[in-house]
C-alpha cells in the first residue's frame, strides 16, 4: 500500500488488478532485462534510478536514457508482443 499511496497508483490502474502487482526488488547494477528477451511483467518503476542502454555490434554501450520514479517500463513491448530492444 506504500506505493500505492505515494504515487497514486490507484489513479493510474483499477483495484481489480492488485491482486496481479508484485514488487520486485533488484541489486545495483543488476538487470531488470536484457535486449532481445520477452517481457515477463509490466514494471511501474517507482524507487531508485535505472540506466536503458543498448549494445552495439561492435560491444560498445550507448545510453539511450535514465528511467526514475515513477515510470511505466514494458507497455510497449507487452501490448505488442515483441521482445525487449534495450538493456536496463
Amino acid at each position: 500500500n506504500y506505493y500505492i499511496n505515494k504515487y497514486k497508483i490507484n489513479e493510474i490502474f483499477s483495484s481489480d488488478i492488485y491482486p496481479y502487482m508484485e514488487i520486485h526488488h533488484f541489486k545495483k547494477n543488476e538487470h531488470i532485462c536484457l535486449s532481445g528477451e520477452e517481457l515477463k511483467y509490466l514494471y511501474l518503476f517507482v524507487e531508485g534510478k535505472s540506466k536503458v542502454y543498448i549494445t552495439t555490434p561492435n560491444g560498445k554501450s550507448l545510453l539511450v536514457r535514465f528511467y526514475s520514479p515513477v515510470q511505466i517500463v514494458g507497455e510497449i513491448e507487452l501490448l505488442n508482443k515483441i521482445e525487449f530492444q534495450c538493456n536496463i
